[in-house]
């Protein structure tokens, strides 16, 4: 209300709302980025074997990830994949 031409920053204005919400995101994706990292792992030994029998969304997931990588950000592919391992494990 003091200043109604700025734009509001609500994680400054509601921080533990804002905590908790980043928290349900986290931990509701969490199960589906523990299968991307699985395929990952899995698509990083493999490369361009036949993944049958493997986590289908996973390693659909992993590969547009490395992919969208490499063509969005100039990754080679194994730096593409050493990238989201470490993020991976950092951040969950």
């Amino acid at each position: 209300m003091d200043h109604p031409r700025e734009q509001v920053i609500y994680a400054k204005v509601f921080p533990q709302f804002w905590h908790k919400l980043e928290k349900h995101y986290y931990e509701s994706q969490k199960a589906l980025l523990t299968k991307m990292h699985d395929a990952l792992i899995i698509y990083g030994s493999q490369m361009d074997e036949d993944m049958s029998g493997r986590d289908e969304e996973g390693t659909k997931l992993a590969r547009q990830t490395v992919e969208n990588m490499v063509k969005q950000r100039g990754y080679c592919e194994n730096c593409a994949k050493e990238v989201i391992i470490f993020l991976m494990k950092q951040r969950y």
